[in-house]
């Protein structure tokens, strides 16, 4: 890709097929283009030249295409200039401004604005007052709003004309509309609002659902509770537990609570904390031997039962019955000698492993 130092570019005229003469110069890359696009005379900022071209059209004919110089892409605008300055001394009627690069920075902003304004738009009534919106004529963009260069940048046309004919816009304020087109620059129909304000008088989405008062099954919205996290907005509580009680009712929502809440029990965190909360209980009662007898009691009768409800679900559904790793590991051991002493020996020296390892940890404690 050839760097700016090495890009080239043309100097052109556009010349009258009637007289001969030269009226308008400038540059581009590709004049061919460039050209095509000055037939088109609504994109044409300059009146006279738009004028002169669509005096030509209407006859019939077009502007002649001059390519006058082949020059460095950096010095561009000199030669420009330079070839701007040649043709005034001799006599030529250019529409150019007076510096090179189309006129624009010389010409008046407003003069510039105001020609590309149409008052005579729709009638509207704003704060009880009829008047007319004035129509953007230049350039759009995707969302509606006109476009006019400033001298300086590129700005929206319609806080151009707010700042320039009323006064400054408040600092994160948008202007908005209140004629609801977007196309008007009329000051009178412009007032700098929230972003909030802005989208609630719009016609979006959250301004249609945020003047609601009724869900879509006619509950009302008095009761609503504001939804965090990344899902923000209102939602209905009746309907929210509806869907919820019938989600409950699902078989894989069950299956998927239990999973859940096995692999919960079995994390570190969740034993940690139950292990204290369950200290925390009852402290006087703890140090009571027949209470905590009870209670271990009573906890085991809890566990056969709800194991036995567990058994009972699976023999329902048709699975196979897991009587449990416990019951199966003693059926072996007593079927199976030889299993039943290589078991022992593995747990002997687990055992072993283990107490070594409680005293290593006891040494480094106490050092």
């Amino acid at each position: 890709m050839a760097t700016e130092s090495e890009r080239t570019t043309f100097i052109y005229g556009l010349r009258d097929p009637r007289d001969g003469k030269t009226y308008y110069v400038g540059k581009s890359s590709s004049p061919e283009k460039r050209f095509i696009w000055h037939l088109n005379p609504k994109w044409e900022v300059n009146k006279k030249k738009r004028q002169w071209v669509e005096d030509l059209l209407a006859r019939g004919e077009k502007p002649q295409l001059v390519i006058l110089d082949k020059v460095p892409y950096l010095h561009w605008e000199q030669k420009e200039q330079e070839w701007i300055d040649a043709l005034r001394l001799r006599h030529e009627p250019l529409l150019n401004g007076a510096v090179a690069g189309g006129g624009l920075e010389e010409r008046d902003p407003e003069e510039r604005f105001l020609g590309l304004v149409e008052k005579n738009g729709p009638l509207v009534q704003i704060a009880g007052v009829q008047s007319q919106c004035h129509i953007w004529k230049g350039s759009l963009n995707s969302h509606g709003y006109g476009m006019f260069w400033s001298g300086e940048k590129t700005v929206a046309s319609h806080r151009w004309a707010y700042l320039h004919f009323v006064g400054a816009i408040p600092k994160g304020l948008p202007l908005d509309h209140l004629c609801r087109n977007r196309a008007c620059v009329n000051p009178q129909h412009l007032e700098p609002v929230t972003a909030r304000e802005n989208c609630l008088r719009g016609e979006s989405f959250a301004a249609v659902f945020a003047v609601r008062t009724h869900c879509n099954k006619g509950h009302s919205f008095d009761g609503v509770r504001i939804r965090g996290g990344k899902k923000q907005g209102r939602y209905c509580t009746i309907c929210k537990r509806e869907a919820d009680r019938i989600l409950q009712q699902t078989e894989e929502y069950k299956e998927k609570r239990r999973k859940w809440s096995r692999e919960v029990s079995q994390t570190p965190e969740y034993r940690k904390y139950h292990r204290e909360y369950a200290h925390a209980q009852y402290p006087e009662k703890r140090q009571d031997p027949d209470w905590v007898a009870r209670k271990q009691a009573r906890d085991r009768a809890d566990y056969q039962k709800h194991r036995e409800q567990r058994l009972a679900r699976e023999k329902e559904r048709g699975k196979k019955v897991n009587p449990g790793i416990w019951q199966s590991l003693k059926a072996r051991l007593a079927h199976d000698p030889e299993y039943a002493a290589d078991y022992r020996a593995r747990r002997r020296l687990a055992v072993q492993a283990y107490n070594e390892r409680n005293r290593e940890m006891r040494q480094q404690r106490a050092h």
